[in-house]
């Protein structure tokens, strides 16, 4: 191994079923207890209160909440620097868009982000990078590893079966990219 290779990895990692209704508790462990929540999409209506008892019963404070549906740069800049300044992590809850503008918002703002993607599809909750529009362009612009991985089970496993069979997809691609690259240097 090279003398500066590293492996980043999130600080939280909760896979299970109720994943999503112990979010608050999870977040608290990390003294992250002032909040921003972007929600997927209908995801309010979906998860809205599940999560806010979580957050509640904890003593975790949301300091705003609300649905995103866009991942041009040109509106996601300004919401990131209209997260209030005693916010100490961005949630986004739901699939690659909301995951993807929380994730830019939170490298903009230096702080925390904590991906709870509610499909197997969602490739990019866990990279270094989002998928955003720039210029009406779609690219992929640097930002952080999500500070936090929090996945419910019990809500991946009731997303419609074609995100379930994207995800899968999307899963076996890496397995088989991997293994090939690696009997080509043997």
């Amino acid at each position: 191994m090279k003398k500066n290779d590293s492996i980043s990895i999130p600080v939280i990692l909760k896979v299970g079923k109720g994943a999503l209704g112990c979010l608050g508790p999870t977040l608290k462990e990390e003294d992250l207890t002032e909040v921003v929540i972007f929600f997927g999409n209908g995801l309010i209506e979906l998860f809205g209160m599940k999560v806010m008892d979580s957050m509640k019963a904890a003593g975790v404070t949301v300091l705003e909440y609300q649905e995103l549906d866009t991942v041009a740069i040109e509106d996601i800049i300004p919401l990131a620097f209209a997260i209030p300044n005693s916010a100490k992590a961005v949630v986004s809850i739901g699939g690659g868009k909301v995951i993807d503008a929380g994730k830019y918002a939170a490298f903009l703002r230096g702080m925390p982000f904590i991906s709870v993607p509610t499909s197997s599809s969602s490739d990019g909750f866990s990279s270094a990078s989002a998928s955003l529009l720039v210029g009406g362009r779609r690219n992929s612009v640097p930002a952080k590893l999500a500070y936090g991985i929090v996945v419910d089970t019990e809500v991946i496993r009731t997303a419609p079966v074609k995100f379930i069979y994207s995800g899968i997809g999307d899963m076996v691609a890496k397995i088989t990219i991997g293994r090939a690259s690696c009997r080509d240097r043997v």
